[in-house]
């Protein structure tokens, strides 16, 4: 690499009249270039060319890079005739000003940028930005990114929309004709109501279609379907609602005619809630309809709720038939959500019957439990309050309470006790059962041996 002068012998730019047709779309550009030492270069060299509108810094609208033979230090180059400048970026005519920059080879770019400016004769050029005295920025150029075509850019009304020119007027008039086809209104305020095809978007009352009251509640009798979310900040009322992501309630979503009227935050169901991902609610009641997130592999009915993905309610979670929750993540009701278990409750859950799986086909590695007594002995059952007023959103119970101590239980039976994302720790009671068994087997075995040597002691 070596470094590189150069002197500008002939500059002809034709840039004003570039856009022409007519024509040709580039200029001519020479040189002398020189070494370091004053000295004129011979051979060939790898020249780039840029345009930018900046006299420095900036990104360049335009560039091409020439291959050029090199006598005495002289050069010629047709700038254009590689890119041509209709593929450049910018519009060189709405520039202030165009400049030009040399690169050598690998040497870094000449400065300062060389200026273009209007040459001899050509500055009367000029004239052809106006038109019978006016200048060219008082006609269209081009309109959203559409240029005229000899000098013209047409209006195309659509299949119910006509275009009419007023030319004596200086007007054109857009209008929709009706029809069955329906019209492309855009981005409209409506003062009637909008027919969709053969349902209609109403204001009225009316249950022709989805109605959207005056305090943005919706109304759709025949259903609402949505390929995202669904989100309310009002009322929102429907035959039945399908969303492929979220339903999240701020105001309160009546699916059906239910028996009671959902509340802010709440969803009462009559129908069906479909929704691919999760449900967030204060309270989610299904009456007669059903409620089902994700996609579950077993079957639903009327008053189901069927989860493989969240339902989170910070309040009550009520169905008519089955709760059902299929997968890791699946039902939260309180204001502390938890991925760890499957159902979460804050407060009392309630039951008149319950069971659960033990049957043998689904187990392995089965073990006796062994010296149940003397680690039953090691842990402790406590009686305890808890900190109700520490921990308010957990809905704790009042009054005196009795069991373990789940960092001690943790100690003695590690598998026990599961920790949550928060490092809060729950003890598994019923897994307490087999211990019990055990150590009371293991204490009668005791017992009868202690008996059989006084039995042996008094018949001495």
């Amino acid at each position: 690499m070596f470094k590189t002068t150069l002197l500008t012998l002939v500059f002809i730019l034709l840039i004003v009249i570039v856009g022409y047709a007519d024509v040709p779309k580039f200029f001519n550009y020479q040189g002398l270039l020189m070494d370091a030492e004053g000295n004129p270069v011979n051979g060939t060299r790898s020249i780039q060319f840029s345009l930018y509108g900046t006299e420095s810094g900036g990104d360049s609208f335009w560039t091409e890079t020439h291959s050029v033979l090199i006598r005495d230090g002289l050069f010629n180059v047709l700038l254009g005739s590689v890119n041509s400048f209709d593929n450049s970026t910018s519009d060189p005519s709405e520039l202030a000003h165009i400049y030009l920059e040399v690169k050598i080879a690998d040497d870094p770019p000449m400065t300062p940028r060389q200026q273009i400016v209007s040459v001899g004769f050509a500055m009367h050029a000029d004239d052809a930005d106006h038109l019978e005295g006016h200048p060219a920025s008082d006609f269209v150029r081009k309109m959203n990114d559409v240029r005229p075509v000899d000098g013209a850019i047409d209006l195309v009304g659509g299949t119910n929309v006509t275009v009419t020119p007023d030319p004596g007027n200086h007007r054109i008039s857009i209008s929709a004709t009706g029809g069955s086809g329906g019209d492309n209104l855009g981005n409209h305020s409506a003062t009637q109501n909008i027919r969709l095809n053969n349902y209609w978007l109403s204001n009225d009352g009316g249950s022709e279609g989805i109605q959207i009251g005056n305090t943005g509640g919706i109304l759709a009798p025949s259903g609402l379907q949505s390929h995202g979310d669904i989100i309310t900040s009002a009322n929102m009322q429907a035959t039945n609602i399908t969303a492929v992501s979220t339903v999240q309630v701020n105001g309160g979503i009546n699916v059906g005619s239910p028996s009671a009227s959902a509340g802010s935050g709440d969803i009462s169901v009559a129908d069906d809630i479909l929704v691919d991902d999760h449900v967030l609610a204060n309270n989610v009641t299904a009456y007669n309809g059903w409620i089902k997130t994700g996609s579950p592999s077993i079957g639903y009915d009327n008053g189901d709720i069927v989860a493989t993905d969240d339902l989170i309610a910070d309040d009550d979670v009520i169905a008519g038939e089955q709760l059902m929750v299929v997968n890791h993540a699946g039902i939260n009701m309180g204001t502390t959500y938890s991925t760890t278990y499957a159902l979460r409750v804050q407060g009392n859950a309630y039951c008149t019957g319950s069971w659960t799986s033990s049957d043998q086909k689904f187990k392995k590695n089965v073990e006796p439990v062994e010296n149940a007594l003397s680690k039953l002995e090691q842990i402790e059952g406590v009686s305890f309050d808890w900190k109700t007023d520490e921990y308010p959103s957990y809905e704790f119970s009042e009054g005196k309470h009795y069991g373990f101590i789940a960092q001690e239980i943790e100690k003695v039976f590690p598998d026990m006790v599961k920790t949550d994302e928060n490092g809060e720790k729950a003890v598994s009671y019923v897994e307490m059962i087999p211990i019990l068994v055990e150590a009371l087997k293991q204490q009668q075995k005791m017992i009868e041996q202690l008996q059989t040597q006084v039995n042996q002691l008094m018949n001495k």
